[in-house]
């Protein structure tokens, strides 16, 4: 069963271990940090293990922003990615209901939903 929590201090030495690019980039390692340190960052685990971590924050124009998600490549496609989504959407505070999700690479591709889940153009 994977849950879902937020980061700690202690986690972060296994996040940077977990982040194939943390492993090789002081930069990522910073952002883990100063997220973890933020209380922006949550983890999924399974069997007390992390196995991927999400980053919610509210820099895109104010407006609730999944910026970073993260599973370990050997527990994707096993529901750490929707739990670690589901879970930001639901403490999502942007006052007018909406949250985006950044497209990585392509941050002119943002795609905003409600903090229902709900894609408010469908």
């Amino acid at each position: 069963m994977i849950s879902v929590r937020p980061a700690a201090e202690n986690d972060i030495d296994a996040l940077c271990s977990l982040d194939l690019i943390a492993q090789s980039e002081d930069e990522r390692r910073e952002f883990i940090r100063g997220e973890v340190v933020s209380g922006n960052c949550f983890v999924a685990a399974q069997d007390e293990k992390i196995i991927g971590y999400g980053v919610l924050n509210y820099t895109f124009h104010h407006t609730g922003c999944i910026d970073m998600l993260y599973i370990d490549s050997g527990h994707r496609r096993s529901g750490a990615g929707a739990a670690l989504v589901q879970h930001m959407e639901s403490l999502c505070q942007t006052s007018h209901g909406k949250l985006v999700r950044r497209i990585p690479g392509n941050y002119d591709s943002a795609i905003r939903i409600d903090c229902r889940g709900r894609d408010p153009g469908k």
